[in-house]
């Protein structure tokens, strides 16, 4: 599926690059299809079970649509505070506190073993259900049809 264009606030960019968190290129193509690889790869992930796993594909897939709008204003990420930038950006569409508490949650389900809150779970899930529909109608359905099978089990 192309990415659709979403047009960034002027002003954003500008702060991510002067908080050196988003670097100018010109040549985009490479990148582009490295990120466009990298997000069929996280779409054939098809065996994914458990909820952890669910929500951290979901995650990555919205972190390469972020990467990608960014290519196509001839930005790319730099590896100073990625989830800073995807914060930022996802801030536009979802309130700041949601968002801060799917990027917490991303962190909590990557780097330890702690239980989670099935409401607080759902919650977060929904939030980046949400924000992946802005960019792929699929990759959000994808998401919330998990999100549905695991409420079954």
């Amino acid at each position: 599926m192309s990415q659709p264009s979403i047009v960034l606030p002027q002003h954003l960019i500008i702060q991510l690059q002067r908080d050196k968190r988003i670097k100018p290129v010109s040549q985009t193509h490479d990148l582009r299809l490295q990120e466009t690889l990298s997000l069929r790869r996280l779409r054939a992930a098809r065996s994914l079970i458990d909820p952890r796993s669910v929500y951290i594909n979901a995650y990555d897939r919205l972190f390469r649509h972020i990467s990608l709008t960014l290519l196509s204003h001839h930005y790319a990420l730099s590896d100073h505070q990625p989830h800073q930038t995807l914060r930022s950006i996802a801030s536009l569409y979802k309130k700041p506190s949601h968002v801060s508490q799917m990027i917490a949650l991303r962190h909590r389900l990557k780097k330890t073993d702690d239980e989670v809150d099935s409401a607080h779970y759902h919650s977060c899930l929904q939030t980046l259900s949400s924000l992946l529909a802005i960019y792929d109608p699929i990759d959000s359905q994808a998401c919330q049809k998990k999100q549905t099978a695991r409420r079954a089990l």
